[in-house]
């Protein structure tokens, strides 16, 4: 009788042990193929070439960020061309292809569009640049499986800033 609640008692306890191993596997299971979803998801949406970059936060070069979040700050690719209005706090180098407005607004092709995907990671890496007047942007957008990025842009006349916010879709 005390052998029989000696083992009862024993399978009882590894249940309760085995039971938070179990649900931690099962929530790392489920997170791992949400992230798959996501990353798929995104590599679809910037393979199309038609994507928009939504700004939340800029980081000038030595100052705080600033949260534009709402503001309609944003950078749009559509096939061959891009399109942006994008706020500017930095140093300027030369007035010369510099808008009143204080922003980059670039309304024109895009040049040496070329992307990298990185699986294990689970992160994009798109380098391109365009050009305002007689100025050239290089750009780099990092995209990460949620939809989060941060552009990074360094203009031929200005310091570099750096804009973080969401990758969406163009419709």
């Amino acid at each position: 009788m005390i052998m029989k609640h000696t083992i009862t008692l024993f399978f009882l306890i590894m249940l309760i042990i085995n039971s938070p191993a179990q649900t931690r596997f099962s929530k790392k299971k489920i997170k791992e193929e949400k992230d798959k979803k996501e990353y798929t998801a995104i590599t679809k949406l910037i393979k199309s070439k038609s994507f928009l970059f939504e700004a939340e936060n800029i980081h000038p070069m030595n100052a705080n960020f600033i949260n534009v979040q709402g503001e309609g700050n944003y950078l749009k690719v559509a096939n061959d061309s891009i399109n942006s209005y994008l706020p500017f706090f930095g140093v300027l180098h030369s007035s010369t292809g510099y808008n009143n407005r204080g922003s980059i607004e670039i309304n024109n092709n895009i040049e040496n569009y070329k992307v990298y995907f990185n699986d294990s990671k689970k992160k994009i890496s798109i380098k391109f640049r365009g050009k305002k007047n007689s100025e050239t942007f290089d750009m780099i957008l990092e995209v990460f499986n949620s939809g989060s990025a941060t552009l990074t842009l360094m203009g031929s006349y200005r310091s570099s800033i750096r804009y973080n916010g969401r990758v969406l879709t163009t419709n």
